[in-house]
């Protein structure tokens, strides 16, 4: 994927997140247009730096898509012991182990998926990237909701989450086109409404949302 498709994802990526972030107010449409641009304008350059520093070979897919595969199931193991164990020590080790063992069985799983999948063409390797995204995205669903999950570095890990799911999934060689020629122009327009709507009232209801990437851009309000 080239940095021109790399910006596209990211843009789609922030249009995801900021859905998500705007699920915490009530003027969807408003926080959306500070968000989208705000999330966009810092995870285009940072995707395209990351996919032209480390392209991800066959271990690198494994492990990402392995940590998509258990990062529900490794959340709802972390509630379930909160509640069930009273001596947090214990409980720690209980999740460290636990969870050792959940990441490692799900790479391997998902390395012999992948795997499998080479030899049966791109269809098959599409649908375990979008198996794979299942568990993080219904976990950073239940996160954005939670408005005890406000703080900075969860927002921004959503974005990154999302963001470096969707760069996992293996377009098509027809849609990794489309992505390279429309990426830019969206990416362009979501950080250009976003500047736009920083000086109306929507920066307000953007701020109560996910007030860490409004950040990005309400700094030219003067």
């Amino acid at each position: 994927m080239n940095r021109r498709a790399s910006l596209g994802v990211a843009a789609l990526g922030a249009v995801l997140a900021a859905g998500l972030w705007c699920l915490r107010v009530p003027e969807h449409v408003a926080a959306f247009s500070v968000l989208a641009g705000g999330a966009a304008l810092w995870l285009g350059p940072a995707l395209m730096g990351f996919r032209r520093l480390l392209p991800l070979g066959a271990g690198q897919s494994a492990v990402l898509c392995g940590l998509g595969l258990g990062a529900l199931p490794l959340a709802k193991l972390a509630g379930l012991l909160k509640v069930a164990t009273h001596h947090r020590p214990l409980g720690a080790v209980t999740f460290a182990l636990m969870a050792l063992g959940l990441v490692l069985g799900s790479t391997i799983v998902a390395a012999r998926a992948l795997g499998w999948a080479r030899t049966r063409g791109g269809v098959a390797a599409r649908w375990i990237g979008i198996v794979a995204l299942l568990g993080p995205l219904t976990l950073l669903l239940e996160l954005a909701i939670d408005s005890r999950t406000q703080a900075g570095l969860v927002d921004v890990t959503l974005g990154v989450g999302v963001t470096c799911a969707l760069s996992l999934v293996p377009w098509s060689a027809a849609l990794r086109g489309l992505l390279a020629k429309a990426g830019p122009i969206l990416w362009g327009v979501l950080v250009s409404v976003a500047f736009a709507s920083v000086f109306g009232d929507a920066i307000e209801p953007a701020g109560r949302a996910c007030p860490t990437v409004a950040a990005a851009v309400a700094w030219v309000r003067p």
